[in-house]
C-alpha cells in the first residue's frame, strides 16, 4: 500500500470512529436524560441499531477498500514482471539471432 494510499484510508477510519463516537455519545445523553416517550424510545432503539449497521458497514467498506488497493498493487507487479519477461524473451532471441548469424 502506498503512503498516500495509507494516509486516505486512515483519513476515513478516523473520520468513521469521529462520527460513530459522536452518534454513540448523543444516544447516551438522551437515554442519561430519561423521561423518554414510548415513541422517543422507539426512535432511539431504531438510532441505536443503525449506528450498529453503519459500523458494521464502515469495517465492510473498508476492507474492501484495502483489498482494492492490494489488488491494483498486485497487478503492477505482475506487469512488471511480464514486461521483464518480455525483455528477458526479446535478449534471448537476439542471442539466438547472433548465434544463428555467426554459424
Amino acid at each position: 500500500m502506498s503512503e498516500e494510499e495509507l494516509r486516505a484510508l486512515r483519513k476515513i477510519k478516523k473520520e468513521f470512529e469521529e462520527a460513530y463516537a459522536e452518534v454513540k455519545g448523543l444516544i447516551e445523553g438522551v437515554r442519561i436524560g430519561g423521561k423518554l416517550t414510548p415513541i422517543e424510545g422507539s426512535i432511539l432503539r431504531l438510532l441505536e441499531f443503525i449506528v450498529k449497521i453503519f459500523k458494521s458497514l464502515k469495517d465492510d467498506i473498508l476492507s474492501i477498500y484495502e483489498k482494492q488497493i492490494n489488488t491494483a498493487q498486485e497487478v503492477n507487479g505482475l506487469k512488471i514482471k511480464v514486461k521483464e519477461l518480455e525483455e528477458a524473451i526479446n535478449q534471448l532471441r537476439t542471442t539466438l539471432d547472433t548465434l544463428g548469424e555467426s554459424r
